[in-house]
């Protein structure tokens, strides 16, 4: 199995020449990937021989909605870190893995105005850090973003573009991985318009003609696919910052979905750590889940021994003395 978990032996058998750094990428036996100046990732995959371009660049919108639904404005603003100068630094070089950390600075406007018709002319700095490591014998590129929110009524999404055109993307559900229609439905006589936003779980897979790309993460449940005429792009949701639990005036949404009043919390302020990861492959999302399993439930290193006060001893079924109920050694070597 390609995705297994490599053993000791293999390890040490792997070809030091598939391992390469260099000061804005590196390679391993699965794929190789570079920095670009503005922050996002060029990944190629070693399997299929395909280029994936312009992965994880960051884009902000205005959010006008509640916590229940996403809503635009009617003039609405997108701010990208696309050719936006970022600070790109090896913050870690060993045998066994290389961390790149990526800075990026995106100026928000600081909340939407009190008409919430369009996003307020006032702009906040928002610090945008990610570390984006490689292993040596692993598949994917891991990517951990920490980001000090200081913007309200805004959504941020973490987005990785494609030439892929499927009709279908495959997302990780509760109880099954579901191919779910890049096509929005039409919405009339419905009370909300339909969306792209999704629930996800562990991934979300776009494949097509035998290859495809994945975006796997650890507990961020919300996640957009959209189309295009150059391929499909999936965007993973980081931040949903809204003020209010439910409103009755959504541009999206006929009637209140719950309680109409405040949430100020809800704005998500301060700073927040996000972990996900990018994964082609060839073959299809079946390709996918192993190494996203693996990825939300890793195995943990702990010692073996116990600590004072934690003992056991035999069961006193016969109601003896329990002078008499003997101690069983336990070892406490670690």
């Amino acid at each position: 199995d390609l995705y297994a978990q490599p053993r000791a032996r293999e390890v040490a058998a792997t070809p030091m020449g598939e391992w390469r750094v260099d000061a804005r990428g590196a390679e391993n036996r699965y794929l190789r990937f570079t920095i670009a100046d503005d922050g996002s990732l060029d990944v190629t995959d070693k399997q299929t021989g395909h280029t994936y371009r312009g992965l994880h660049f960051l884009r902000d919108v205005e959010d006008a909605g509640d916590e229940y639904s996403y809503a635009p404005c009617a003039h609405s603003q997108t701010v990208t870190t696309v050719g936006q100068p970022a600070q790109i630094t090896r913050s870690h070089e060993g045998p066994c893995l290389v961390t790149f950390r990526i800075e990026r600075t995106l100026w928000l406007p600081a909340s939407l105005m009190e008409d919430r018709q369009r996003r307020s002319a006032e702009m906040v700095a928002v610090p945008v850090v990610s570390e984006v490591t490689l292993y040596r014998d692993q598949p994917g590129l891991y990517i951990v973003t920490e980001i000090d929110n200081r913007a309200r009524d805004h959504k941020l999404s973490a987005v990785f573009p494609t030439d892929l055109r499927p009709r279908q993307a495959h997302v990780d559900a509760a109880f099954a991985v579901v191919a779910r229609d890049l096509e929005l439905p039409p919405a009339e006589g419905w009370v909300e318009d339909p969306t792209p936003l999704m629930h996800q779980r562990a991934f979300t897979d776009l494949s097509e003609g035998g290859r495809g790309l994945a975006i796997l993460n650890r507990g961020l449940a919300s996640v957009e696919v959209t189309p295009s005429a150059e391929g499909a792009e999936i965007a993973v949701t980081l931040l949903r910052c809204v003020g209010w639990l439910s409103r009755d005036d959504l541009s999206t949404r006929r009637v209140a979905a719950g309680p109409v009043v405040e949430a100020p919390e809800a704005q998500c302020l301060g700073v927040h750590r996000f972990e996900y990861a990018i994964l082609p492959h060839a073959g299809d999302w079946r390709a996918v889940y192993p190494v996203a399993y693996a990825y939300d439930a890793p195995l943990w290193a702990a010692r073996g021994d116990t600590h004072e006060g934690l003992e056991l001893r035999e069961m006193n079924i016969t109601r003896d003395d329990p002078a008499r109920v003997r101690a069983i050694p336990w070892p406490r070597g670690g």
